[in-house]
């Protein structure tokens, strides 16, 4: 900013820049708020002939200090407020100066231009010594001045320069004292600002970790969601626990396991791309936020998370090894702001552990706390006692002779206003609350009514129904398996009872209870899944299982895939060796089919065969004197 007179420059004043180090900034802006002051009276000043000896002019440079103090300080206030701590003093005691002007008088006389620029020296904020000197000088030259018989007019002009120059003693002192308070102030400030800096962080930072915490999640959350809202793209939010964490804990300490979660933040953001968020919510527990990202890329990262998780950690000479399971919401699909979105990935996460699959999204009917889940566990409910859960049935079939040898009794809900609702979205909503039970005992009813009527039209097929870990865990299983066989008049041969692997293994000695009690009945037991769980072959040893049935996933690829095949191969030859019969589910063509064959399996199962359908479909698709599969 150029500073001029009507005839001449006079100089330039800066205003600078804001984002300077605080100390530096502070300093600087103190320096600048008193020359500041001094420039408007040096402005005023220059604006006035120096040599009109009146008092008006005096008065003018007064008045047109005080307006360009105005015009300033409206200019400064809005960006550099700090400039006005060093600008308001010196403002005050340039105001003082001018107003102690008139005093003088004698504008034309020889000694102004000395006083004047002692005067201005002195707005220049002179040291409490040097102002004491000064005035000690003054004092001095009018008392020679008056010993010497100077004239009176001249005597008066130094008397009355005595007195400004006392007047600017006193400003500079009183100057003096407030600068030294509003430093002081201006330095309590500055350290509250790092105080509250340093709060700041901690209140949005994890303490151990030094990742973004729960709270700093949410922020970045709601921004991601309202960035995102009017570009129709979706964000993605990860929540991640850590399996066996507890054992490190126990094992090496707690000092170990926090050492542990120091890794955690690096690794992730290793696998993350710029502008994703890693964030740890407390204890073992950790998100990662993807401001935009689809299911697809969310499952993709999951995986890449979960692979760096698996990887072991090196912790003062000891390497641990943990796991983790992640929930996957995404907004707006899941959730419109960061508490519902957290709350149902944390949902999915417990669904992924539970169910061992490392990673899990969210659905509405795996939620406890949905309105939708709620709504379909009181429908369901009212589906079994209105009949509206319908029977499908698969065959099983000799792979030498083509023979049905049996079905699966596979339940399906046809909802009247949902249409047909798939098992794998209702069975898992009826575990988690109970109805299994009733859903186990409504299939056992209408499969055992169903053999009975094919009984009745000479038909001899065994049919085989799904037992859930709650339905080995119910006492009164066996009980009510005897009744229902009593009221069809269906001998228990003709039932076999399927349990996978996994819901075997839950609870090993309250299943084998009941598995022993119904392979008592004469009722067989087939283990679903195998090769899926984690049974011990000791403990499989000493079930009274009669058949094994090979999960689709090794069976699909069974002809493509040579570590699928020597699974296969080495399932079949354990089942033979423990004298149960081999069903390989999930077969689709011919060449699996023959594959399977030539490796000794038993039974087949899948699409190639025969597709889950209507009892009356599947009586059509045989030959009724020889339950031969029709070609």
């Amino acid at each position: 900013m150029k500073l001029s007179s009507v005839r001449e420059k006079l100089g330039a004043l800066w205003v600078g820049p804001s984002d300077l180090p605080r100390p530096i900034m502070l300093e600087r802006r103190l320096l600048l708020g008193r020359w500041v002051g001094i420039s408007v009276f040096a402005v005023a000043l220059g604006l006035h002939p120096l040599g009109a000896n009146t008092m008006a002019a005096a008065y003018g440079v007064l008045a047109l200090a005080f307006i360009y103090s105005l015009a300033l300080l409206r200019l400064i206030k809005r960006r550099h407020s700090g400039v006005l701590v060093g600008f308001v003093p010196t403002l005050v005691d340039g105001l003082l100066c001018a107003l102690m002007l008139p005093l003088v008088g004698g504008f034309d006389s020889p000694y102004y231009a000395v006083l004047y620029a002692v005067v201005v020296s002195a707005g220049m904020r002179l040291g409490f010594a040097r102002g004491l000197l000064l005035a000690a000088a003054i004092a001095a030259v009018d008392l020679l001045w008056r010993i010497g018989g100077g004239s009176g007019a001249d005597a008066a002009f130094t008397v009355r320069s005595g007195v400004l120059f006392m007047t600017v003693l006193l400003s500079s002192y009183l100057h003096e004292e407030a600068l030294k308070s509003e430093t002081a102030l201006a330095e309590r400030l500055h350290h509250s600002e790092v105080l509250n800096s340093a709060l700041e962080h901690q209140a949005l930072y994890d303490l151990l970790t030094d990742l973004p915490n729960r709270t700093m999640l949410h922020l970045r959350i709601e921004e991601a969601i309202t960035a995102r809202r009017s570009e129709h793209t979706s964000v993605a939010l990860l929540v991640i626990d850590l399996d066996r964490f507890k054992e490190v804990n126990d094992t090496f300490g707690h000092q170990y396991g926090d050492l542990l979660l120091q890794q955690i933040g690096p690794r992730f953001s290793d696998a993350l791309e710029p502008g994703d968020t890693v964030a740890r919510l407390g204890g073992d527990e950790f998100a990662v936020l993807l401001p935009a990202a689809d299911a697809v890329r969310a499952e993709q990262v999951a995986r890449k998370l979960l692979r760096t998780i698996d990887r072991s950690f090196s912790i003062a000479d000891n390497w641990v090894d943990v796991g983790g399971s992640i929930g996957i919401a995404l907004s707006p699909e899941h959730g419109a702001d960061s508490d519902v979105l957290l709350r149902r990935a944390d949902v999915a996460m417990y669904v992924a552990k539970q169910s061992g699959s490392g990673f899990a999204i969210y659905l509405p009917e795996q939620d406890q706390h949905s309105p939708d889940r709620l709504a379909l566990i009181g429908e369901l409910r009212r589906a079994i006692q209105n009949d509206e859960l319908t029977l499908v049935y698969q065959p099983k079939v000799d792979l030498e002779t083509r023979q049905c040898v049996g079905v699966e009794a596979l339940v399906r809900w046809q909802h009247p206003q949902r249409g047909v609702i798939p098992p794998d979205r209702f069975i898992p909503l009826a575990e988690q609350t109970g109805l299994i039970k009733n859903v186990s005992r409504w299939v056992l009813n209408a499969a055992l009514r169903q053999c009975r009527e094919w009984r009745a039209d000479g038909i001899e097929i065994p049919i085989a129904v799904n037992l859930s870990m709650r339905d080995l865990h119910d006492s009164d299983l066996p009980e009510i398996v005897v009744g229902l066989l009593k009221r069809w008049g269906v001998p228990p041969s003709q039932l076999m009872v399927e349990i996978t692997e996994n819901g075997l293994m839950a609870d090993p000695a309250r299943a084998l209870h009941s598995i022993a009690a119904l392979r008592l009945m004469g009722i067989r037991i087939a283990i679903d899944d195998f090769g899926t769980g984690y049974s011990s072959l000791a403990y499989l040893k000493r079930l009274p299982v009669d058949e094994l049935k090979i999960d689709r996933s090794f069976v699909r690829e069974l002809a493509s895939d040579e570590h699928d095949l020597a699974i296969v191969r080495a399932a079949i030859s354990l089942g033979h060796d423990l004298g149960l019969r081999i069903v390989a589910e999930g077969i689709e063509d011919a060449e699996t089919w023959d594959r399977l064959r030539r490796l000794g399996c038993d039974v087949a199962q899948g699409y190639f065969i025969g597709r889950p359908m209507p009892a009356s479909a599947l009586v059509a698709s045989l030959d009724r004197s020889k339950g031969v599969l029709a070609a």
